[in-house]
């Protein structure tokens, strides 16, 4: 099994580049989500991407750093009071129940404003940053994050249906995902067959990534999820376990897992991304 910190860890030094420490309690802010202690699942994505694509995983990182901060920004917002109420993230008190609401509202916007800084001021070609923030736009904008955030806002009934579920998790999960695979690919300057075949790989471990949520909410501990539990059932939101059960649903991760990896193994040097998608779905939290 590949061993992914050594990518965290470039990831993280990267990220401190990107919030140098200051005097400003907006900064602080910012960095006490940034700097939480996540897995770095998408970071970790777009490197590997890039590197299926045959060149350097140090290439990506500007769009890296970029997506782990659009990431933060959004499970600032998701926490909030007016969405989610949530008071625990990854271990400690989310942000808004340290700094106060009107604070975590601008640290969110800022990390969403730097995220754009970081690519603009990296020395990606022209041709790369424009690809890489349209795509970034898209994944975060009306056709990811923020609709599938607006529709999940909205399950609240127990009344959805299967794709209605996929809708929202599509969006607000798989899209995110995606985004990391292309954004990768264009720091290759990969526009071909891998392209198209990491989108479908990441697809499918999106959909698997948030099937596997599902089921830790249920199956989970709130000490290893680092993040309160059972919350779904609670706001009486369908699911992928109320669709399919918690058996049903890991089988879903399994086959989506399968199809993922098929995608990419017709190519050399999947390995990597091959072991990411195990450890995403059989992952404890």
């Amino acid at each position: 099994m590949t061993d992914f910190r050594p990518y965290i860890e470039k990831v993280n030094n990267a990220l401190e580049e990107c919030f140098p420490q200051d005097d400003e309690r907006l900064t602080e802010a910012m960095r006490y989500s940034i700097f939480a202690g996540g897995k770095r699942v998408r970071p970790v994505l777009t490197m590997l991407a890039c590197e299926f694509c045959g060149k350097s995983p140090e290439r990506a990182l500007p769009f890296a750093c970029a997506l782990e901060i659009i990431h933060t920004y959004s499970l600032i917002y998701d926490d909030m009071p007016c969405m989610d109420d949530d008071s625990l993230r990854r271990g400690r008190p989310t942000n808004h129940v340290v700094y106060g609401e009107a604070m975590a509202l601008m640290a969110g916007m800022g990390l969403y404003a730097r995220a754009y800084e970081t690519v603009i001021a990296s020395d990606l070609t022209d041709r790369q940053k424009l690809s890489g923030i349209d795509i970034l736009l898209n994944a975060s904008g009306f056709n990811g994050i923020v609709l599938g955030q607006v529709l999940d806002m909205e399950n609240n009934k127990n009344t959805l249906s299967e794709q209605d579920v996929l809708r929202i998790h599509r969006l607000k999960t798989s899209a995110m995902l995606e985004a990391c695979v292309l954004c990768g690919a264009v720091a290759a300057d990969e526009y071909g067959e891998k392209k198209d075949a990491l989108h479908v790989y990441a697809e499918n471990i999106g959909l698997a990534f948030q099937i596997r949520d599902d089921i830790l909410d249920v199956v989970g501990t709130k000490e290893k999820m680092g993040k309160s539990i059972g919350k779904d059932k609670k706001e009486c939101k369908t699911t992928f376990v109320d669709i399919f059960g918690c058996e049903g649903a890991q089988e879903k991760v399994k086959n989506l897992s399968e199809t993922a990896v098929s995608a990419i193994k017709k190519f050399g040097n999947s390995e990597k991304l091959c072991d990411f998608a195990d450890m995403l779905c059989k992952r404890e939290n």
